[in-house]
C-alpha cells in the first residue's frame, strides 16, 4: 500500500513539474514571438534610403589622377551612330547636340587632380593649355538622394583667385563596369547644391567607347533632356570585355 502511495505521489509531483515546465516553455515562446514582432516593426520603420558612408572631412585623394569630361569623347568615330540617334530624337543635328552638351556641362573638358599637392589643374580643351595648379581645401559635405541612395557631395574651395572658386565632387562609383563621378562648379556652395538636376560626368582616359555609347542611350531612354539621374551601380545587362586603348578623336 505504501508503495502504491509513493507511486501516486511521484506521478502527481511529476505531473505538476511537467505542467510548470510547459508553462515556462509557453511563456518563453510567447516572449520570443513578441521579440520577433517587435523586430519586424523595427525593420518596417527603417528608412528606405540607404546611406553610402564615406570618411568625414575628405581630401582630394579619392579623386587623384587624370579625368575627362564625358563630352570630351563625343568626337570619337565609334560614337557617331549613338550620337546621331540621340540628336535625331531631340530633333537636332549631331553637331548642335554636341555643342549644347558642351555648353551645359562644366567649363572644362579635362582636369588633373594631384592629391599630394592638394591642387587641381583644368583644361578647357583636351589638348589645350592647362590652367595654373590651383590649391583646393575641403569645405563641406552635403547629402542628396540620388538613384535611391543617399550620397555625400563633397565641396572644395579654392583659397586663391581661381576661375572656379568652388568645385563639388561626388565619390567615384560604378567601378564594376563604368567607373565615373559627377562634378559641379560654381561661385558659392549654395549654388552647387541648388542645381540638383545637374550631373556632369567624368571618367578615366581608358573608358571603352561602348560604355560611352551605352551611357548616351541610357541618358536618352531613361532621363530625357539633361536629367542625369543615373543608377550609381550602372546595372547594364551586358558584359564588356573590351580593349580599353581608345584614343581621343576630337574635332578641333
Amino acid at each position: 500500500m505504501k508503495k502504491l502511495n509513493l507511486i501516486v505521489t511521484f506521478l502527481l509531483a511529476l505531473s505538476i513539474l511537467l505542467g510548470a515546465c510547459n508553462g515556462k516553455k509557453a511563456d518563453k515562446e510567447k516572449a520570443a514571438d513578441e521579440v520577433q514582432e517587435e523586430a519586424k516593426e523595427d525593420v518596417k520603420a527603417e528608412p528606405k534610403v540607404k546611406v553610402k558612408e564615406e570618411a568625414e572631412d575628405p581630401d582630394l585623394s579619392g579623386w587623384d589622377g587624370d579625368w575627362y569630361n564625358i563630352t570630351s569623347f563625343y568626337g570619337n568615330e565609334e560614337l557617331a551612330e549613338p550620337l546621331a540617334n540621340v540628336a535625331a530624337e531631340k530633333e537636332m543635328t549631331t553637331e548642335d547636340f554636341i555643342a549644347e552638351e558642351k555648353e551645359e556641362t562644366v567649363p572644362f573638358q579635362r582636369m588633373t587632380i594631384d592629391a599630394s599637392a592638394g591642387t587641381i589643374v583644368f583644361y578647357k580643351e583636351i589638348d589645350g593649355k592647362p590652367s595654373d595648379a590651383y590649391p583646393y581645401e575641403y569645405h563641406s559635405t552635403e547629402m542628396i538622394e540620388h538613384g535611391g541612395v543617399s550620397h555625400p557631395l563633397h565641396i572644395f574651395e579654392s583659397k586663391e583667385n581661381a576661375d572656379i572658386p568652388y568645385i563639388l565632387l561626388m565619390g567615384i562609383h560604378g567601378e564594376d563596369k563604368f567607373a565615373h563621378f559627377h562634378v559641379r562648379t560654381g561661385q558659392t556652395p549654395e549654388e552647387l547644391i541648388e542645381r540638383d538636376d545637374w550631373y556632369p560626368t567624368f571618367v578615366g582616359p581608358e573608358v571603352p567607347m561602348t560604355m560611352i555609347a551605352e551611357e548616351l542611350e541610357h541618358h536618352l531612354e531613361a532621363h530625357g533632356d539633361h536629367d542625369h539621374d543615373h543608377d550609381h551601380d550602372h546595372d547594364h545587362d551586358h558584359d564588356h570585355d573590351h580593349d580599353h586603348d581608345h584614343d581621343h578623336d576630337h574635332d578641333d
